[in-house]
């Protein structure tokens, strides 16, 4: 296979992946858009009659114009380029976007893309969180539009740096939020239980952002020396370094620019600045062991996100969500276990494993059990929508509840009432706020109870029954929208209405009522880090029961039992709190020790600076200094960048959407090669380019050899149309193929070749009908042409030129397929460890020119086993029958460099002129791999079975540093085994030597069984993943084995 087409299949993999899984297009989305100053917003309604501008996109609007000021000050730059915002009404609606051709999990909170620099949001029920969003996802979209010029293209060129992640995650948390108490206990949790700091690079993941927030404010308050010194009245320094390296080559020396400092000096001042931060506050603090009892042994367990504790009613049973063996799951354990095993936890289901629960809501996390202790109830997103499911722990039962007349964008944090076994309580959201509903299982009934923009949440009720208490910003203020900080609230049922319970600077969650309601326990920040307090709700006493070094996140309690989830070493743990706590009294404040960060809290006003880097720069370059010539040659300028779409009365002006293309990326790749038989130069090369419309839902892609001849090179055309339930994809495929066959000297002395050129011409239309993130339906509908010339080539001729081309066939072919495809793997790295996924497929002529059918199964399975280490098991079966039939082939995927000296003679010897079957051979026949160390096509038969058996596991990297070019080292050790037979023949016994003949000894031998085995490492070169295969040929009649074998491909593994 020519390295173009890898290239090319790599560029269009979503149209011809055989796996992944679905974004569903569950709803009809009406666009509409708006233009402020700088930005279009993109909007929809879900009353698909209403064309007014709705409160998500009104406040995005605003937002975005606030963010503009604050982010153009600080790093220096004015937009060059409008900035597409696409909003979404909720995050179940959002994971149905085709800006990006993947699946939005629940912690993604916004996009920024580099194809056109577009920023894609979701509400999801929060105001506060849906500002930081804004703000946070238009730091990214500057960086892009400054350092990038707004394309991912330009990344790829020698003089841009690229930003790393915690650079440019920790800008965007700097800009877009204060330092609080969440960043406050992951960098405390980095300093006092790590074995040790974190170097730059080692900063990835959700550390990219708490850790890059950390180094930004360091860089900020220690080297900023003209802020420091009052000389300017916001930090510069940021725009100094963006500077630097827009001009520098390197991040390295972009920062001895604008810093006098190396990354390595960066990194070595940022630790030497959290240790004088933090380190002093060690005596203050206690550690949570010295408090409470971890549930397991987490050193044993494969387990780092235990959260959301939920305590049984009679205190016997304690659920939760872990993320154990890499799935996030609803467990239960006994409320009693101490240093718990794995056989202790009992595992009620699994999140992203199936339909119905495509992905539990842990981010809102809510189980509650029924009073008499025998139900849960928790929310999960499945279809395109939350659910609720009731789940009897006993048989493990369930029970669904839809809300499909509700229109709810979201529903989480189900509370059951502690007396009636018929009454839940929620959080749900609407299209612009989220409010608490009250519904009753039996009649389905839903009722509101609260109506406001503010935010509800971390529900629950006291014992009586008669009040919902939660934590809100609800503002006591009435100029202000929202409150600075969360207070505790409560709904009473009865008299209908909401009284506040704290009013204080600092943030109050997770509310529990317990000892009769005479004792509130919440969660505060009062002292920099979130700690258990308690409130004595007859003298209005509060008294301080956790002074810890990180924090507490959450928590659940019945009477005196507290168990707490909480950050210890990167992982959040599960522990139960002593019942012999020492209680700090808060009127006595000299008991308290504050954090270091919470009293001294930093606001910078970055627009203070009023664009004081903005001043002209003169180009004296092809400058015209006669001042009436200079004067002929100015043009009114055309401000596409700086502009608003409004009314007469200040409205922003609605505009339905309309589809138009633009370039997403245009990519040449061009090489030289040597031509050795005349020793001339010839050029080639790969053009790819992909258009889509703003919104993803229009997609074409373009691919052809530079070296462009109609007759003889690879191009293609697709174009996939994405709005609706049915992804549709209309393509068409030219592909140019040449065999050399002979060569001779003619009489007057040239060199002339003899070789066969195969023209195959294809036209297709696929529909995928998906049925959930998992699962879809497959159709495909492809004409074919094909024509064979007969050629002489002059190869002595300068540029070997064509001497004569005569057509020896034409033919056509027409093929229906339908697949079942089944995916819900989970993946590490390069390949899938987790989970399983199959396809049933059908494929016949449905013109009846030819009789030819095949049917085939390829199903494979993965299950992690430890320490990253997995296994996967495959196994194929094929059967093809008809007058017409086409043989189905089995050996090694084609390769770009393989030491097998057969790779590909058997594949050639299919390709003659004389083969009735040219046009099945090439869009009829399934070409099976892998058997690694065998050639390409290397058996073939009516039937086929392969066993591919794998251990996958990551190269450690203490013994073998991850190289520069590499990254990631993987490594697999696989055994390969396969058998051929026709429908004449019965399956070739496994036992008989002679059904192991090799072709290499017999080429006519193309039945029977093959085996290989070795291993081979896998990593990312250059942005390709690549597979390096040691292998044997292995007979295990005989025990004999080949001489081992290696072949280099391009590709993802099974």
């Amino acid at each position: 296979m020519k390295f173009t087409k890898y290239i090319f299949l790599i560029f269009i993999i979503p149209i011809y992946c055989q796996f992944g899984k679905n974004i569903v297009q569950y709803k009809s989305f009406d666009w509409h858009y708006i233009q402020s100053k700088y930005f279009d917003v993109y909007f929809y309604n879900d009353d698909l009659n209403s064309k007014k501008i709705n409160a998500n996109a009104e406040f995005v609007a605003e937002e975005s114009l606030k963010s503009y000021d604050i982010i153009s000050n600080a790093i220096g730059w004015k937009l060059k380029n409008r900035i597409p915002i696409i909003v979404y009404n909720s995050h179940n609606d959002f994971q149905q976007t085709n800006v990006i051709d993947m699946f939005m999990p629940e912690g993604v909170g916004g996009v920024t893309e580099l194809y056109k620099n577009r920023v894609v949001i979701p509400f999801d029920g929060n105001n506060r969180q849906f500002k930081h969003v804004i703000h946070h996802e238009l730091v990214h979209a500057f960086i892009n539009d400054y350092i990038y010029k707004g394309s991912i293209q330009n990344m790829q060129n020698d003089d841009v740096v690229l930003i790393p992640l915690w650079m440019n995650e920790g800008l965007a948390e700097f800009l877009s939020s204060s330092w609080d108490t969440e960043s406050e206990m992951w960098i405390r949790d980095l300093v006092i239980n790590g074995e040790k700091l974190p170097k730059l690079n080692e900063l990835n993941g959700y550390l990219a952002y708490r850790g890059g927030h950390s180094v930004w404010k360091y860089i900020v308050e220690e080297l900023d020396t003209l802020y420091n010194q009052g000389k300017t009245d916001a930090p510069t320094i940021i725009s100094s370094i963006f500077s630097a390296i827009a001009t520098s080559p390197d991040l390295n020396t972009a920062l001895e620019k604008s810093l006098n400092l190396d990354l390595e000096s960066l990194e070595l001042g940022w630790h030497k600045y959290l240790k004088s931060e933090y380190w002093p506050d060690i005596n203050n603090r206690s550690y949570l062991n010295d408090i409470s009892s971890t549930l397991f042994d987490y050193d044993k367990i494969n387990s780092t996100y235990d959260i959301g504790p939920s305590l049984s009613p009679d205190k016997s049973k304690l659920a939760f969500y872990s993320n154990q063996n890499g799935i996030m799951s609803l467990c239960i354990i006994p409320s009693d276990c101490k240093n718990c095993n794995t056989k202790s936890i009992k595992n009620v289901l699994k999140s992203g494993m199936s339909i119905e629960f495509e992905e539990l809501n842990i981010l809102k996390a809510g189980i509650s059990w029924s009073p008499n202790s025998e139900n849960i109830i928790i929310s999960s997103s499945s279809k395109g929508e939350d659910l609720l499911y009731v789940i009897n722990v006993k048989d493990n039962k369930k029970y669904k509840h839809t809300f499909d007349s509700y229109n709810f964008g979201s529903i989480a944090q189900p509370i059951w009432h502690p007396i009636f076994e018929n009454k839940i309580a929620f959080v749900a959201t609407n299209i612009s706020q989220s409010d608490i509903y009250l519904y009753n299982l039996d009649n389905k009934n839903v009722t509101q109870l609260t109506n406001d923009i503010f935010t509800e949440k971390e529900i629950s009720w006291t014992n009586n029954g008669k009040n919902i208490l939660y934590s809100s910003d609800k503002s006591s203020e009435k100029n202000e929208l929202w409150s600075m900080q969360y207070d505790l609230f409560g709904y009473n049922l009865d008299t209908k209405q909401i009284f506040q319970i704290t009013n204080t600077d600092f943030n109050e969650h997770y509310p529990i009522s317990t000892n009769n309601d005479s004792l509130l326990l919440y969660i505060s920040d009062y002292n920099g880090i979130n700690n258990l307090f308690r409130k004595n709700q007859v003298d209005s006493s509060i008294t301080l029961l956790t002074n810890v070094f990180t924090g507490i996140s959450q928590i659940t309690a019945v009477e005196n039992d507290i168990f707490i989830s909480s950050l210890n070493d990167k992982k959040f743990i599960l522990s139960k709190l002593d019942s012999n706590l020492k209680i700090n009294n808060l009127n006595e404040s000299s008991n308290v020790e504050f954090a270091k960060w919470s009293m001294q809290k930093i606001q910078y006003d970055f627009t203070s600076l009023k664009n004081k880097f903005d001043k002209k720069r003169h180009n004296y370059r092809n400058y015209v200094f006669d001042k009436n010539i200079s004067k002929l040659n100015e043009k009114p300028k055309n401000d596409t960048i700086n502009f608003s779409q409004i009314d007469s009365t200040g409205q922003y002006i609605v505009k339905k959407y309309k589809t138009k293309f633009s370039l997403d990326v245009g990519q040449l790749s061009i090489g030289v090669g040597l031509n050795t038989s005349n020793n001339n130069y010839a050029q080639n090369g790969l053009a790819v380019f992909q258009f889509s419309d703003i919104l993803g839902d229009h997609k074409i892609y373009i691919g052809t050899e530079l070296d462009v001849n109609f007759k003889r090179s690879d191009y293609a055309l697709v174009y996939r149309y994405l709005p609706k339930m049915i992804d549709w994809a209309f393509m068409f495929a030219h592909d140019g193929f040449t065999i050399r066959e002979n060569n001779y000297i003619d009489e007057d002395g040239y060199l002339l070749e003899n070789q066969t050129l195969y023209e195959n011409i294809s036209l297709g239309i696929d529909a995928n009908r998906p049925i959930s993130r998992f699962n879809r339906l497959e159709f495909n509908l492809s004409q074919y042409f094909m024509l064979v010339w007969d050629e002489v080539i002059n190869t002595g001729s300068q540029f070997g030129g064509v001497e004569s081309s005569d057509l020896i066939y034409s033919g056509n072919l027409s093929t229906f397929s339908t697949r079942y495809i089944w995916d819900n793997t989970k993946w590490f790295y390069t390949y899938p460890n987790n989970g399983n996924r199959f396809y049933l497929k059908y494929k016949t002529d449905p013109t009846l020119n030819k009789d030819i059918n095949l049917m085939s199964l390829d199903a494979r399975l993965y299950r992690p086993l430890f320490n990253g280490v997995s296994l996967f098991v495959r196994n194929f079966l094929g059967h093809t029958w008809g007058e017409d039939r086409q043989s189905i082939y089995l050996g090694s995927e084609p390769s770009i460099y393989s030491s097998n000296p057969f790779t590909s003679d058997f594949y050639l010897n299919e390709f003659n002129s004389n083969n009735s079957n040219l046009l099945t051979l090439f869009n009829f026949t399934e070409n099976i791999t892998p058997i690694r160390g065998v050639p390409f096509m290397y058996k073939s038969g009516d039937n086929l079975a392969l066993f591919n058996f794998e251990l996958r596991a990551p190269f450690l990297l203490y013994y073998f540093p991850a190289i520069k070019w590499f990254g990631q080292i993987n490594g697999i050790l696989f055994v390969d085994l396969g058998v051929a037979w026709n429908n004449d023949q019965p399956l070739p016994k496994i036992s008989k030597a002679s059904n192991w003949i090799k072709r290499e000894d017999d080429p006519n031998q193309r039945t029977g069984w093959v085996m290989s085995y070795g291993w081979g490492p896998r990593f990312i070169f250059l942005g390709l993943p690549i597979k390096l295969n040691y292998a044997w040929q292995y007979n295990p009649i005989t025990k004999a084995k080949s001489n081992r074998r290696y072949e280099v491909t391009i590709g993802i593994d099974l």
